[in-house]
């Protein structure tokens, strides 16, 4: 067999952030320069961020530019249809944190999920138990 049948089997392939639209929302397409985006990042502080440069794609990649930050907002690359879309959504989760255009939007997507990790918890901590209990008996 050929080698190169193998070749891309442990290739990193390149993932994309999620995103996602709530009703109601801006779009992030419909952001312009000077639009404000929120950031909940991942140790839960919110910061809000000024766009400099909307939505676009350069060196075929898709962004939008923050002031203040130094680096833009990667979306991907723009030959994925995925990325192309992501114009029409209004939250991208992004580096550990969340990024959207309604404020209120980003704090219920990051208490949705804490409350669903503390759901998880719980069950974890259930079957802990319940193990503990049955070793304790033996």
């Amino acid at each position: 067999m050929s080698s190169s049948l193998f070749y891309d089997c442990y290739a990193p392939y390149e993932t994309y952030p999620d995103t996602e639209y709530v009703e109601g929302d801006k779009k992030f397409g419909e952001i312009g320069i000077g639009g404000i985006l929120y950031c909940l990042d991942r140790y839960d502080t919110l910061s809000e961020l000024e766009v400099t440069n909307p939505f676009h794609v350069a060196k075929g990649r898709c962004y939008i530019t923050i002031k203040g930050r130094g680096k833009n907002i990667d979306f991907g690359s723009h030959n994925c249809a995925n990325v192309l879309e992501a114009r029409d959504k209004s939250i991208v989760f992004y580096e550990g944190g969340i990024i959207g255009t309604n404020k209120e939007s980003v704090i219920t997507k990051r208490c949705n999920i804490l409350t669903r990790e503390i759901g998880q918890a719980r069950m974890k901590c259930k079957s802990l138990e319940d193990r503990l209990h049955k070793v304790i008996s033996l």
